[in-house]
């Protein structure tokens, strides 16, 4: 395949060529991006960079929205305002807390 018509996709350790015009390959190449991200992730996860961080609840807090559980997403929101400094985060993150 000439190297114009392909779609280089990097993956952990090797480059691997998908052919653009295939939606197989389409498919393939979003299946290694995907990967690759599940692999960052749980890289920062365990490398602990995310501790202490204050809108870390409030994303738990939205997830646990959505899933319907209002009295602990009401409970992350109040540990995120908890952690940060800035008096408008803690009334946004207050008033989301409120609302659950």
């Amino acid at each position: 395949m000439p190297r114009d018509r392909a779609l280089l996709v990097r993956g952990a350790a090797t480059a691997r060529p998908v052919h653009a015009r295939s939606a197989a390959g389409a498919w393939r190449a979003a299946a290694w991006l995907a990967d690759d991200r599940r692999r960052a992730r749980d890289t920062l996860a365990e490398s602990g960079e995310l501790e202490g961080y204050h809108l870390l609840p409030a994303v738990r807090a939205d997830l646990l929205l959505l899933l319907g559980r209002p009295a602990e997403a009401a409970a992350e929101f109040d540990r995120a305002a908890a952690s940060t400094q800035n008096a408008a985060e803690q009334g946004l993150l207050r008033e989301r807390a409120a609302a659950c």
